[in-house]
């Protein structure tokens, strides 16, 4: 069972046009110390409290609208404006020092926490772009008669909608994940801003797991380090099947999306070539395995079925009917529940 608690947040009318990326990928940390130090004192010295301003607790987003409305300031300021401030700031111990008024409040406006972001159009007027998503879903849980999933739970995917004034067919590119997660919602613990008036993200950038169009239409997952400009640094794709080496080392050891591709964690590119999404899900599974593909799973097509029935109830013969896009999401097991069946049949 999908478990999503918060709403997605957009900017409203979409993020301004002139809000823009800086496009330097690493810095060092002094760098970026130094050119945040304008943009953190300009908060500092123009936030208002709720109390300055009159504001209601019922009003939950007035922080958020703030955050929103100051870097809309900077961003479109003049360049002697941003020097101003600049050039009176003292040096911050971090990128983030911001005042605390300005995080108030901040963790109930963040985008929807989650392991597996979707960024591609999944929603039941895409069929075949959900049929596909859906076969993703039910590969994330151990399918070789072991009990689990292969994140911390089934209630571990997030779906990105893109915001409404700026959405595309192909849903949101990688490139953008960061401005969706952290711009969207003007999210100060994650993002800082130069002197220049350009968004930096130096925080949540790495091992991030997302399914785009193409992840959909291969079955791959892709797993990313991003850099500070939204930019991919390095991205490992695997089959679902095959990252619980990849959980294992990245949970267990720590180690970076580039390492475990130097190490081929999940298998070597061969095991992980694109696969027929559009075939049934035993069928992929089936041939996956008699072709030596799947590294980390062990079993047979009637193990597969069996470990589909208890993850996904009553989806194989919907598949079976042709009924597939009619399955919803929702009638995914959660943990707790696949746990009592899973050990009754002991």
């Amino acid at each position: 069972m999908q478990h999503q608690p918060n709403p997605v947040r957009h900017w409203p009318g979409g993020i301004p046009p002139w809000i823009r990326i800086h496009p330097d990928g690493e810095r060092s940390e002094d760098v970026e110390i130094e050119d945040s130090r304008g943009w953190l004192l300009f908060v500092k010295e123009a936030w208002r409290t709720r109390e300055d301003s009159g504001i209601l607790a019922d009003d939950t987003e007035y922080e958020l609208r703030q955050r929103r409305f100051l870097i809309e300031i900077w961003a479109s300021a003049e360049q002697s404006f941003r020097d101003f401030y600049h050039y009176r700031a003292p040096l911050p111990g971090s990128p983030f020092d911001y005042p605390k008024q300005a995080l108030d409040r901040i963790a109930e406006t963040k985008q929807r926490a989650g392991e597996v972001y979707t960024l591609a159009l999944v929603t039941k007027d895409h069929p075949r772009n959900y049929t596909r998503w859906l076969k993703i879903q039910i590969m994330l849980y151990r399918l070789d008669g072991e009990y689990g999933h292969l994140m911390h739970d089934g209630n571990c995917t997030v779906v990105a909608e893109p915001n409404p004034a700026t959405a595309r067919p192909e849903g949101l590119h990688k490139t953008e994940f960061l401005s969706w997660k952290y711009l969207e919602t003007a999210d100060f613990d994650c993002l800082t801003m130069t002197r220049s008036g350009m968004v930096r993200f130096l925080k949540g950038c790495w091992r991030q797991f997302v399914i785009d169009q193409y992840c959909l239409e291969t079955g791959l997952l892709s797993l990313v380090d991003f850099l500070a400009n939204g930019q991919i640094e390095v991205e490992l794709l695997r089959r679902p099947f095959n990252l619980i080496s990849v959980m294992n080392f990245m949970r267990g050891l720590g180690w970076s999306v580039g390492r475990m591709k130097f190490e081929n964690t999940g298998g070597p590119e061969w095991a992980n070539e694109p696969m027929e999404m559009d075939d049934p899900i035993l069928d992929i599974l089936e041939t996956a395995l008699d072709l030596s593909e799947m590294v980390d799973v062990d079993g047979d097509r009637d193990q597969f079925a069996e470990d589909i029935e208890l993850y996904a109830p009553g989806y194989l013969d919907m598949e079976a009917a042709g009924r597939a896009e009619e399955y919803d999401v929702a009638w995914l097991r959660d943990g707790e529940e696949a746990a009592e069946i899973y050990y009754a049949r002991d």
